[in-house]
């Protein structure tokens, strides 16, 4: 198969498959980077053909945003126009699909002020909580996905020449999105209903809390006292069944805000997509759910922005277990991309907790959902905790200590 033939095959199971588009369904792709843009052609096409009434895509330049950040005043990096936010949440209340088709350079914003990219980010943030809460709900169907490109490819394989980079990027991210498979669709069909069924089995254990051990972790996560496993696949209000983040490997739930204890040590890098900086040796000392120090050996500024985007993003919002065997871990890559690492570990979330993993939260009044643990803020920050050094165990309300994972596998 081709390169371009691999590329194809991408867009379409994306379309049609993970972003399960309508008959009669309008699109929007958000934020499609400039240099995407044979890629995005590709996606409006595919969405075309499969029966979408119209296809609406807003671009981006990360390029003019770096101009931006270095040259324009104080209170334009503070106070950006919310067109586009404002756009976004007209669409969603509409019942649109929307497809993410991101890029990554991790180091693109290497030697930009790190204050102002912690303002932009947080402003951006702020512009878009509206749309935070619609994709925490699962209202209409969406999904998220990184296309290769060459300056991501050259930070996963450095070692490579130049020239061999992108397609190795790609060969590996075809087979990562099961897109080798005979037939990709039922490659993902019998994915998600293996991680479907772990779920059940985690929601039938009923764990009053989940307790991580390993170097520089020892940490309680308490869960919702309603809460549901999920993975990627949840059913939206619309009535689409979408795949939300493409690949997926993780099933994860709600913890009870108020409930976390203890410390808690990153165990990869994080690229935070909305700063466009890269976070390192992450360590953290959480107290009655709330983070109470947090501290970094590169990208504190960008840390400590996310953290200070409202009280709640200081609690957890998402718990998500991925064992070591996952073919994003075994592929021995770091990606410097969230969406990619964190689908190699077990990882946890700062921020808004995804309301579908609480039972009835999309529907519970505020003091109801905070009652039930639920954590309602403008970011929601995932970073990787798990290893094969790490195990997490479940606790029962009668205090039973259950092994859940033993060197990061499934303990059977």
């Amino acid at each position: 198969m081709t390169l371009d033939e691999k590329i194809s095959r991408f867009v379409d199971v994306l379309v049609r498959v993970a972003l399960d588009i309508q008959e009669g369904q309008t699109m929007v792709i958000r934020n499609a980077d400039i240099e995407l843009a044979e890629v995005v052609r590709m996606a409006e096409r595919v969405a075309y053909e499969a029966g979408a009434k119209q296809v609406n895509t807003v671009w981006s330049d990360r390029h003019s945003t770096r101009t931006m950040l270095e040259l324009a005043p104080d209170e334009a990096i503070e106070s950006p126009p919310t067109w586009k936010a404002d756009l976004y949440y007209e669409h969603m209340v509409s019942g649109d699909a929307f497809l993410s088709l991101n890029m990554s350079d991790p180091d693109f914003y290497s030697g930009v002020d790190p204050n102002r990219l912690s303002a932009y980010s947080k402003s951006i943030r702020l512009a878009s909580h509206r749309l935070l809460d619609i994709h925490s709900k699962t209202r209409v169907n969406w999904t998220g996905t990184f296309v290769p490109t060459d300056a991501w490819a050259a930070k996963v394989f450095p070692e490579l020449p130049s020239d061999d980079r992108s397609a190795a990027l790609w060969d590996l991210v075809f087979s990562l999105c099961r897109l080798d498979a005979k037939d990709p669709v039922e490659a993902w069909n019998a994915h998600i209903g293996a991680l479907e069924s772990r779920a059940a089995e985690l929601n039938a254990a009923r764990f009053a809390s989940l307790h991580f051990e390993g170097p520089g972790t020892d940490l309680t996560v308490g869960l919702a006292e309603r809460h549901l496993w999920k993975t990627a696949r949840m059913r939206a209000m619309n009535g689409t069944l979408p795949l939300v983040n493409f690949p997926t490997e993780e099933v994860f739930t709600a913890p009870h805000a108020q409930r976390v204890n203890g410390v808690v040590a990153a165990t990869m890098p994080l690229h935070m997509l909305s700063g466009g900086t890269l976070v390192e040796d992450i360590r953290m000392e959480i107290r009655d759910g709330r983070i109470i120090s947090a501290t970094a050996s590169a990208g504190q500024e960008a840390l400590n922005g996310s953290l200070e985007t409202d009280e709640a993003a200081r609690y957890l919002g998402e718990v998500a277990l991925v064992p070591q065997s996952s073919p994003i871990a075994k592929s021995g890559r770091i990606f410097y991309n969230t969406l990619y690492d964190e689908n190699a570990s077990c990882h946890i979330a700062f921020g808004n907790t995804v309301a579908v993993t609480i039972e009835g939260g999309p529907e519970m009044d505020e003091a109801t959902y905070k009652a039930a643990g639920g954590n309602k803020s403008m970011t929601h920050v995932d970073f990787m905790i798990g290893s094969d050094q790490v195990d997490v165990t479940g606790i029962t309300t009668a205090g039973d200590r259950v092994p859940v994972m033993r060197g990061g596998e499934w303990a059977e």
